[in-house]
């Protein structure tokens, strides 16, 4: 599936090299490390604080569902097993426990799609401030580059990361990484 994708791009790619070759120009291409963007972009670091407020508040809810249930456990301890005090102090425990784990569970969720919304509202400026800066310097490609290193544990996940592997080599003085995380910080 990812050969479908790669050799497509890369026939446009020479397409658009030939037509500005015949144009007698040479294009103006230049490469951008989106991880790196991602990790020193300020607005990450206020989508992540904003998580992690949202965990926080969670966590302490949660200790208050444990510390509730076990003040009922330590009165069950002192009840006789089977009576109507037991019976219906242990309904509750079960009750709170399933409360809470019912939390923990859409809690969950609204965390994990808040991150997904970050994270998607942060890759939009990101491209939008690529676009803008390519436009304005005269540019005509930007390619997104990955570290140099293959990172994954696993041989599928290398396999994944070296077949998916779009630019195998470029001069430094391509690489607008740099200058894209200063454009994404001043907004």
């Amino acid at each position: 599936m990812q050969r479908k994708i790669i050799v497509p791009l890369i026939a446009i790619m020479l397409l658009a090299a030939g037509l500005l070759a015949a144009a007698n120009q040479q294009p103006k291409i230049a490469v951008v490390n989106i991880a790196k963007v991602f990790e020193q972009s300020n607005n990450r670091d206020t989508g992540e604080k904003e998580l992690q407020a949202q965990m926080d508040r969670a966590m302490e809810t949660i200790e208050k569902y444990k510390a509730e249930a076990q003040k009922l456990q330590t009165a069950l301890d002192k009840l006789e097993k089977g009576s109507p005090k037991y019976i219906e102090l242990s309904k509750q425990r079960v009750e709170l426990m399933a409360s809470a784990e019912i939390y923990s569970e859409q809690t969950k969720i609204k965390i994990q799609n808040r991150e997904n919304a970050i994270r998607q509202e942060l890759y939009a400026n990101i491209r939008e401030t690529i676009d803008k800066y390519a436009k304005q310097q005269g540019y005509d490609l930007v390619l997104k580059i990955d570290d140099n290193y293959i990172s994954g544990k696993s041989v599928v996940t290398q396999d994944i990361q070296m077949s998916t592997r779009v630019v195998l080599y470029n001069s430094q003085k391509m690489d607008i990484t740099a200058e894209i995380v200063k454009a994404i910080n001043k907004k």
